[in-house]
């Protein structure tokens, strides 16, 4: 069983560490889509019908979103944690945004 570090739940051990690793192999993934690395005087191939680099660079796209959405699920939401003051007050239609109230203010008329 995975030790836990200092938060009291075991199993937080290997996600910790993994979704810094997706992040910066997304970060690579991006790097390598940009052919940077053909010369001038390379010759064309053909992947797929297209190009060789407008193929990688679309794997290399793919593979992007495929890993985002695996931070995405491995990063952990709260969701007994309260809302930021902005969201409240929006939510309230006392922000800057307007949001249509659902009750009236104490001491407001209602038409």
């Amino acid at each position: 069983m995975p030790e836990a570090r200092g938060n009291g739940k075991p199993g937080r051990t290997r996600r910790v560490g993994l979704r810094p690793v997706l992040l910066a192999l997304i970060a690579v993934l991006y790097a390598i889509s940009i052919p940077w690395y053909r010369g001038d005087d390379q010759e064309l191939r053909l992947l797929l019908g297209l190009p060789d680099w407008v193929a990688v660079a679309i794997l290399c796209y793919a593979l992007v979103a495929v890993l985002n959405s695996v931070v995405w699920m491995r990063t952990p939401i709260d969701d007994d944690a309260p809302l930021s003051r902005a969201l409240t007050a929006d939510a309230r239609g006392t922000g800057a945004r307007g949001a249509v109230r659902s009750t009236p203010d104490p001491g407001e008329s209602t038409p």
